[in-house]
């Protein structure tokens, strides 16, 4: 299996971003032109965007106590008590607990109150927290009616972060059922908005996500295109991460084609930067990929060599999700 520097590791994807689904439907593999595609590589694809606008961290017990005592302080004003109802849906569950139902509780909580107040930006959000959970647990028809009516309101208040946010949730729901012309019809309306309200991140975003679904389809050029214009914006802001995500992506297609050397190529350069950030997930992904082209070309003794550099430092963090190579 190749591991792409987003969530570095295997399925399942939970740990990593909260809209990459587990225990998805799409096909094992594909075979397009020379070279078979494994789509749980395509899977890993599915980038960020989601961070940029539902950015995530778990907090600890301490934290969690001190937003629920400010939850349940009525002396707040009702923003904050808002703020901090969300933050423990979001940030204390969704992320900790993402299989259970309790950061959707929570929502719930965030939504009534904010509903009764006249909120319809937090009630947005509740919804969209409640999305996300669904998403996890794999109930997509659910994850769906919650993104949509989340949508909705954020039409109505016009809160165009709140729109390409909801669109793009569900994009990728789309993509994980193999409907790939609403996936990408919904990708391309969230690339719409991030391009009226001049986000570039959020523009390549949007470009690489569309890149993913044309790759999954095997339509390499369309692809590479989306891949290369996504770089060009994330090289101009300066986001490395970003990048190193571009070029890992570059690098598959090359991969998928059966161009061993490009593939290589790209994905040291990857691999390169993600040493320059300290991304250890990222580095053991890139070194898993690079071990899978020797691997495939029947160099068994760098595959090793550099499987067993991934694994090391899988095992250094606590990857034991990562450490089940080919």
């Amino acid at each position: 299996m190749l591991l792409d520097k987003h969530l570095g590791q295997s399925v399942p994807l939970q740990i990593y971003i909260v809209f990459v689904i587990q225990n998805s439907t799409v096909n094992t593999k594909l075979l397009c032109g020379s070279f078979p595609v494994n789509s749980n590589r395509m899977i890993k694809k599915i980038i960020f965007i989601c961070l940029i606008l539902f950015p995530l961290s778990s907090f600890g017990q301490t934290k969690l106590d001190s937003l629920w005592a400010i939850w349940n302080d009525l002396s707040q004003a009702d923003t904050i008590r808002l703020e901090a109802i969300h933050k423990i849906a979001r940030n204390g569950y969704l992320v900790s607990q993402p299989d259970a139902d309790s950061a959707y509780y929570f929502a719930q909580l965030e939504y009534d109150f904010a509903k009764s107040k006249g909120l319809k930006n937090q009630m947005a959000n509740a919804l969209n927290t409640q999305g996300v959970s669904f998403s996890l647990r794999g109930n997509y028809t659910s994850a769906i009616d919650h993104y949509t009516r989340s949508l909705t309101i954020s039409e109505e208040i016009g809160d165009k972060s709140g729109i390409a946010f909801s669109l793009n949730c569900i994009g990728i729901i789309y993509y994980f059922q193999g409907n790939y012309a609403s996936a990408i019809d919904y990708y391309t309306r969230t690339l719409t908005i991030m391009e009226e309200i001049g986000d570039k991140q959020g523009i390549a975003v949007s470009l690489n996500n569309i890149g993913v679904v044309y790759e999954e389809q095997c339509n390499y050029a369309s692809a590479i295109d989306y891949y290369t214009r996504s770089l060009t914006i994330r090289e101009e802001i300066g986001d490395k991460q970003g990048i190193a995500v571009s070029l890992n992506n570059i690098g598959s297609i090359y991969l998928d084609q059966g161009d061993f050397t490009k593939a290589i190529d790209y994905y040291t350069r990857s691999l390169t930067i993600k040493g320059e950030i300290g991304d250890k997930k990222g580095i053991a992904a890139s070194l898993n990929n690079i071990g899978t082209i020797y691997k495939e070309q029947g160099d068994l003794a760098n595959a090793i060599d550099y499987y067993t550099r991934s694994l090391t430092i899988q095992e250094e963090i606590g990857g034991k999700r990562g450490i089940a190579f080919p």
